[in-house]
């Protein structure tokens, strides 16, 4: 299905929260069940993109990190569960348009 998914896409831009991991983990399956690696070297990284957000405002950078607990935190958005795989995609999505439309 994501495959699919991917097919009719046209800006295969990968966006995430330290989004080399979710690289390997793709291109691990990918390769794992012979299919072919659509994606550019395109990636968007929301720890980057937050990091900058802090440095401009002249926010200190946190020595416990900047995970995405730490960034929906300070960005106000609410958590509706447990961590999830769907959940954390909504939460990041959304972290993402409140960075950048700033």
């Amino acid at each position: 299905d994501f495959v699919n998914w991917v097919n009719n896409i046209k800006d295969k831009t990968l966006c995430g929260q330290h989004i080399i991991f979710d690289v390997l983990f793709l291109q691990n399956h990918f390769k794992h069940y012979n299919l072919v690696w659509q994606f550019k070297r395109r990636l968007v990284d929301l720890h980057s993109i937050f990091y900058y957000h802090l440095l401009k405002n002249n926010v200190e950078i946190p020595d416990s990190g900047l995970g995405l607990d730490y960034i929906i935190k300070y960005l106000g958005l609410e958590k509706r569960g447990i961590h999830n795989a769907l959940e954390d995609v909504r939460l990041t999505a959304k972290a993402f348009s409140i960075l950048l439309e700033k």
